[in-house]
């Protein structure tokens, strides 16, 4: 009787703990999904955080070379620090693809702001 039941008793226990295993992976059908994230998923926003991290770098640098004035960097570091903090506000439920637009718009912003500071600052009369 009990080399029946035991199996039994086991194989029902796989069957129901399989669906909720698919589900905590994120390998369910995208009608449980709230919407909340964006499609392209995980790398997107590794690139997003990636040029989050390239902009910083290169606002230090360009004020290293004397390329833009401190108080010029402060500006534009205060924009970037914005952005990386609502980037990190967006990512904690996954970033929506208005979210990670709304990121890519205000990188953008901050390299065009970059590029005329830079520019700025020349001395050849160059743009």
């Amino acid at each position: 009787m009990f080399k029946l039941v035991i199996p039994a008793i086991m194989a029902s226990t796989v069957a129901l703990a399989a669906p909720a295993a698919a589900q905590y992976r994120g390998d369910y059908d995208s009608r449980y999904s709230n919407g909340r994230h964006y499609n392209a998923g995980y790398s997107d926003t590794r690139e997003i955080r990636a040029q989050i991290d390239q902009m910083i770098d290169r606002i230090h640098r360009a004020e290293d070379r004397d390329m833009i004035s401190k108080r010029e960097e402060d500006r534009l570091m205060r924009e970037a620090r914005r952005i990386q903090h609502l980037y990190h506000r967006y990512r904690g439920n996954g970033l929506s693809g208005r979210e990670a637009h709304e990121l890519q718009n205000r990188i953008h912003a901050l390299r065009q702001q970059f590029r005329f500071e830079r520019q700025d600052g020349r001395r050849d009369g160059r743009w």
